[in-house]
């Protein structure tokens, strides 16, 4: 059995782009400076935290998208894995910075843990701390089951099996040729 196909290289179908007006995202353009059109890190991640944790959850293909916008800076962008980027945040979005950089998985249930903590710091009945939940809660830190699911289903195709297959079919065709000969 070999590796699973490879991946289309056409279009998935068409694209879209879906431009939202600037005050749904929590954030003031400058009237007089051309240059910040764009806005800096800090503030677009306040943006995309606030909107994420003021949407409904719901399955549906924005909420996905935001999440996923998130998660790719939390992700790549070395600025962002800072622990010392929270600074630089919105106050109600730092214990938001603090849980991912501590390991918190993200997932609905971590949006709602992040929706309490975060009105929780508006209402002052919460301090800031390096991570809001027991690190043995494996609805918000999914790595040990994540890492128990794979040891349970160990994939078919994974790099090694795939490796260990194709050296034992070379060797099978070495034998075969060298019974002709």
């Amino acid at each position: 059995m070999g590796p699973p196909p490879l991946p289309s290289n056409e279009p998935s179908g068409p694209q879209s782009t879906i431009l939202l007006p600037a005050f749904e995202w929590y954030y003031a353009f400058p009237e007089t400076s051309p240059e910040n059109f764009i806005p800096s890190l800090p503030a677009l991640l306040d943006c995309l935290i606030d909107k994420l944790l003021d949407d409904p959850l719901t399955e549906c293909d924005f909420f996905n998208h935001l999440a996923m916008l998130i998660l790719y800076l939390y992700e790549y962008s070395p600025d962002v894995k800072r622990r010392s980027f929270a600074e630089e945040l919105k106050y109600d979005h730092r214990q938001f910075h603090y849980d991912r950089s501590s390991g918190m998985s993200a997932g609905l249930p971590f949006i709602r843990h992040q929706r309490k903590i975060r009105d929780a710091l508006r209402n002052g009945t919460y301090q800031l701390c390096d991570c809001s939940a027991d690190r043995n809660n494996e609805e918000l830190f999914t790595g040990k089951v994540l890492a128990r699911l794979r040891a349970l289903n160990s994939s078919p195709f994974s790099a090694a099996v795939y490796e260990a297959e194709k050296t034992e079919d070379e060797e099978g065709e070495d034998t075969e040729d060298s019974d002709k000969n």
